[in-house]
């Protein structure tokens, strides 16, 4: 799948990830803090949320269901793509030190502190990182792009985004890696233009602050860690469960 912010990034849901020792130990060595997660229940638990969406703001829920299913030109086949893991995330040393700064700054905000099982912080060795925002200037042979490994049940647990960063001033490099790493947190769609405070629209003004839309796309996203692939039926049929 391929989209234009103020570059074309493209999105790889993988496997695996060749040549890339940072990824061959994170598989050795998988996180997984979420012990605890929920698991899906279709009569009981874990409906709460979507339940409250559904009464209160139906727009946000029929917006989420477009920008992880139906926009998607495989809609009917198209899966629920979730981190089941804390992400960790290096910035390379080549990438501006105002633009970190200011990337760090936006993702350690309180507001990622309310959505339930989603938990992101920041590295200073690559070793000790499962997700790699990587400074490709030097290589005229490579396209910007990112690359997710998942398993089998769409559950996402390393990520390599590379990105050009020489092409950009430090207020466009900060936009273009604060929307990708929100893609990256599920792979959504972008979205029209008109919404321009959402990471997801074609036209972000880049903001200090989370959006409330982005917010709630989140809070949808990770209310539940799905222990089973979710495709468009699946979750119309959650949607369907009434809170008991």
């Amino acid at each position: 799948m391929k989209f234009k912010l103020s570059l074309l990034i493209i999105f790889v849901p993988l496997i695996w990830v060749n040549g890339q020792k940072l990824h061959n130990q994170i598989i050795k060595n998988r996180i997984s803090d979420f012990s605890n997660a929920k698991s899906i229940n279709f009569e009981k638990e874990n409906i709460d949320l979507f339940n409250y969406f559904k009464k209160n703001d139906l727009e946000s829920l029929r917006k989420y269901i477009y920008i992880v299913f139906i926009s998607k030109k495989d809609y009917k086949t198209a899966n629920i793509l979730q981190w089941n893991s804390h992400i960790k995330i290096y910035l390379d040393k080549n990438i501006p030190k105002k633009t970190r700064k200011n990337i760090k700054r936006f993702y350690s905000s309180d507001s990622f502190k309310e959505i339930e099982n989603l938990k992101i912080s920041f590295v200073n060795k690559k070793s000790k990182s499962n997700y790699w925002v990587k400074d490709i200037s030097s290589d005229s042979n490579s396209i910007s792009s990112c690359s997710l490994i998942k398993d089998e049940n769409f559950k996402v647990y390393g990520c390599i985004l590379k990105v050009k960063c020489d092409d950009f001033d430090n207020k466009r490099l900060s936009k273009i890696l604060k929307q990708s790493i929100f893609r990256s947190l599920g792979n959504f769609s972008i979205i029209s233009a008109k919404r321009n405070y959402s990471l997801l629209s074609i036209n972000y003004t880049d903001q200090d602050i989370l959006s409330d839309f982005d917010l709630n796309i989140l809070k949808l996203h990770y209310n539940v860690i799905y222990d089973q692939i979710v495709n468009l039926n699946t979750f119309n049929k959650i949607l369907s469960i009434d809170s008991k």
